[in-house]
């Protein structure tokens, strides 16, 4: 008896990403094995993405959105609609190889508690280069991302090892551990939404994975960084990043990383101010303000979630997630003026 390849529900989200989906959705149409359907939610495009691939893939099931519900609510509604036992995450400035999917589902056929697959990003202009290889979650509560623009070939990088998040321009998840831990937050909109669903795949017991033996191409950016102003992405990540400890972490971590957590965003807010650039600084102190306002609805997420799904404590997922830099990665995150210069928050730059 033949038995069939599980179903992989390929979701992208698309808003205004026209330029990107030919590449993509050509790359994913020649894709054999495993059997998948391609589900593309568009958030209200206004540069007709969505006649262009009626028009050019018929074959995708297009949802239209009437309104930009963001990458969190966005891939939610694709989850929803998707029929598939694994469900691919995948940004629309990628361009997949073939056979990719393959070892990422044999290794969650291998191992039931991996909840999350990651595989080797390559930067698309730069393909000798990595985009990242994961991210871990430091003292300091900002996260290092492992390989950011490294050689790919390098041997530490091809290996298989467990990491705190995967990256959401592609990421494979079994659906039914997408569903136990309730799917994207879609208070994130957008940033950091895919570190908070990785956070508590940890906590109900699953593992996320980086698995360099599938490989695809990333743009790694864009129209993300063209689309929000700098001030706009300090305060979603500042937003994404407190309310998501303030659900997530577990005693030791409240202990031990939160309140330096809460010493560098002082240490930025600072740089901000010292540097004139008053416009940032204000987006920080909104993002706390947002957390203050929102904190009775943060505070029944963290019981659903201490009480109902976290079947492992801090102190168990400590090793496998956590990573110490050294002091020139604390160094750079609050006093590397260059990085905050070129539009990027210092923990995003400094890499192994």
């Amino acid at each position: 008896m033949t038995i069939r390849a599980p179903l992989v529900s390929v979701i992208i989200l698309n808003w205004k990403g026209k330029k990107f989906l030919h590449t993509c959705l050509s790359s994913l149409v020649q894709i054999t094995n495993p059997r998948i359907e391609i589900i593309v939610v568009d958030n209200n495009s206004s540069d007709d993405s969505v006649s262009y691939m009626r028009k050019e893939f018929p074959k995708v099931n297009v949802i239209e959105s009437s309104k930009n519900n963001g990458f969190a609510g966005g891939n939610n509604i694709g989850a929803g609609a998707a029929l598939g036992q694994y469900l691919l995450f995948i940004n629309n400035d990628t361009k997949v190889t073939k056979d990719f999917l393959i070892p990422m589902i044999e290794l969650c056929k291998r191992d039931a508690h991996v909840g999350c697959v990651q595989p080797e990003m390559r930067v698309m202009n730069h393909p000798d280069l990595l985009d990242e290889a994961g991210a871990y979650l430091t003292m300091s509560g900002f996260l290092y991302h492992y390989g950011y623009r490294k050689v790919h070939r390098l041997p530490m990088y091809r290996t298989t090892r467990v990491v705190f998040s995967a990256k959401g321009a592609c990421m494979l998840i079994p659906k039914h551990a997408f569903e136990e831990v309730g799917g994207f937050d879609e208070d994130f909109f957008i940033f950091f939404e895919e570190t908070d669903l990785c956070h508590r795949l940890w906590l109900a017991g699953y593992k996320v994975v980086y698995q360099p033996d599938s490989f695809i191409y990333h743009v790694a950016g864009g129209d993300t960084v063209d689309t929000y102003n700098y001030e706009r992405r300090v305060y979603l990540t500042f937003k994404n990043m407190n309310c998501s400890y303030l659900k997530n972490f577990g005693t030791l971590f409240f202990a031990t990383i939160y309140p330096l957590f809460v010493l560098f965003q002082i240490g930025v807010l600072s740089y901000f101010l010292v540097s004139l650039r008053f416009g940032v600084a204000m987006a920080i102190v909104r993002a706390w303000w947002w957390n203050i306002l929102s904190i009775r609805s943060t505070l029944q997420k963290r019981h659903t979630i201490q009480h109902h799904l976290r079947v492992v404590t801090d102190s168990t997922i400590r090793k496998s997630i956590c990573y110490n830099p050294g002091l020139y990665y604390y160094f750079c995150l609050l006093f590397d003026a260059k990085r905050y210069r070129h539009g990027r928050l210092a923990a995003y730059e400094v890499t192994l």
